[in-house]
């Protein structure tokens, strides 16, 4: 039993050689082309869900949310009440006037309520 399936073995590795050694080559499927572009088209759009499925369903959503904060947070950052006071205001005032030698007049401006 062993010694026929050798043979066998041994038969189907020789037509397979013999394959080789024709020179007419054996007849080409029409329809291959077509095939193998309708596949390609298929995986494609197939991959192209996935990608599309991936930003609606995920990354939008959490993007979105993450810009939301964002937003809440530097509101909230930039209207703190009581962060600039008055005399914070004629410090940088005076500061000003002693670096670039303004006198009053040129400070008046500067002030916020014109004193």
């Amino acid at each position: 039993m062993n010694r026929t399936n050798d043979q066998r073995i041994q038969d189907q590795v020789d037509q397979t050689l013999e394959a080789f050694d024709i020179e007419v080559p054996p007849p080409e499927d029409p329809w291959f082309f077509d095939r193998l572009t309708n596949r390609i088209t298929h995986e494609s759009i197939n991959n192209g869900r996935n990608v599309n499925l991936f930003f609606q369903g995920i990354l939008k959503p959490t993007m979105l949310t993450g810009l939301v904060a964002l937003n809440v947070f530097m509101m909230v950052w930039i209207f703190k009440p009581g962060e600039t006071s008055t005399s914070s205001r004629m410090t940088y005032i005076e500061s000003l006037s002693e670096e670039y030698g303004l006198n009053y007049t040129d400070t008046y401006l500067l002030s916020e309520s014109g004193e």
